[in-house]
């Protein structure tokens, strides 16, 4: 199966989880306190892997951002792959190999179930831990404390291609100088 015939079932999947399309890769999601945005890319053509990317950004301090101008390096504030969190939540890495890979010449549908078994990852793992970040966003009164960063850097990286973010907190949470 090619990359872009493995968008659609993607696509379905996250559309199922109520994620809205806002560009070609790009998808978002809403909760009370955050805005959650996930991308697919290809990972390693020659190992023929896919990545989900999965951005956050804070409703607090992202204000004003446009739902459908929202670009996943751009405005999230953190960022991790699917794999890297189900990576750090447990699940075996060569599981994860094998589930976020792709071949070209493989007409078998395995892909399809791969990514049913990702979905299911995802509901199970990661949309109580979104629960969670959301809960725990709604009581920061102040992200300019380093303390309030902790808990959402537990399976999170900050973004640093995100310009205006990164030139006011990436200091505050890495104590390095771009």
């Amino acid at each position: 199966m090619d990359f872009e015939k493995l968008l659609q079932p993607l696509e379905k999947s996250f559309i199922q989880l109520g994620y809205k399309k806002i560009s070609v890769n790009n998808w978002v999601c809403q909760t009370q306190e955050l805005i959650i945005v996930l991308t697919v890319n290809k990972a390693d053509t020659a190992e023929k892997m896919f990545a989900i990317g999965m951005g956050i950004i804070f409703k607090q301090i992202g204000v004003g951002i446009e739902l459908k101008k929202i670009s996943f390096d751009y405005h999230s504030h953190i960022v991790q792959t699917l794999f890297g969190i189900l990576s750090s939540m447990g699940e075996s890495e060569e599981y994860l190999d094998k589930l976020f890979s792709y071949d070209l010449n493989d007409n078998s549908g395995m892909e399809v179930k791969n990514i049913s078994i990702i979905m299911d990852l995802y509901k199970k793992k990661i949309m109580p831990y979104i629960k969670e970040l959301d809960e725990r966003a709604s009581i920061v009164s102040n992200f300019d404390k380093k303390s309030s960063w902790k808990p959402f850097l537990e399976y999170f990286v900050p973004n640093q291609f995100n310009g205006p973010f990164m030139n006011r907190f990436f200091f505050l949470l890495t104590n390095k100088v771009l």
